[in-house]
């Protein structure tokens, strides 16, 4: 499924839209369940721009950084295989595309093209998981990133400052197109 992972040196890792890990992403629940959280904000604010009469970019867009700046809102959870490579994310950025409105039908449409990152770093808490054989699995399955990233004779900072060598992931995807109904 990953065929592109390294830890070069620190170095950025992009998961291009229509790559394995992106297209594995689409499925994944926990990117769903963010998903779903960013399409309910969404939704809500599409409504109350409509109802006040102007479906304007930039009021849909204030409307959204209340909810995604809030402390309650999560950056997900990936399950499965994505937990080994990305677990938690740290930042995401959310682009509404295509939007368009039928006001006969009292509709809206929309795609979003989701990009999250994460700054990835193996710590022994991430090796010597508690739950049961899938932790234990996922634990071993990170067990190489551990050697790299903490290997004392890689040079650099890690031999001076004894840390390890982050990853930085992105996985950049295309979600939708969604249709809702306004009322």
């Amino acid at each position: 499924m990953c065929t592109h992972f390294f830890t070069a040196g620190g170095v950025q890792k992009n998961f291009k839209k229509g790559s394995n890990v992106s297209n594995e992403a689409k499925s994944d629940v926990g990117f769903l369940n963010f998903v779903s959280t960013v399409r309910f904000g969404l939704d809500r604010a599409i409504r109350t721009a409509w109802k006040a009469g102007s479906v304007d970019d930039r009021a849909i867009a204030l409307e959204m950084r209340k909810t995604m700046d809030s402390p309650k809102f999560g950056t997900g959870q990936f399950s499965g295989a994505l937990a080994a490579f990305i677990g938690g994310f740290q930042g995401y950025h959310v682009e509404m595309c295509r939007l368009t409105a039928d006001t006969a039908a009292e509709t809206f449409t929309y795609s979003l093209d989701v990009e999250i990152f994460d700054h990835f770093g193996v710590d022994d808490s991430d090796i010597n998981r508690k739950s049961g054989a899938l932790g234990a699995g996922i634990g071993a399955s990170m067990a190489s990133f551990f050697v790299l990233q903490h290997h004392s004779n890689v040079g650099g900072n890690n031999r001076r400052l004894n840390k390890y060598r982050p990853c930085r992931l992105t996985l950049r995807t295309d979600m939708g197109p969604f249709t809702a109904k306004v009322f």
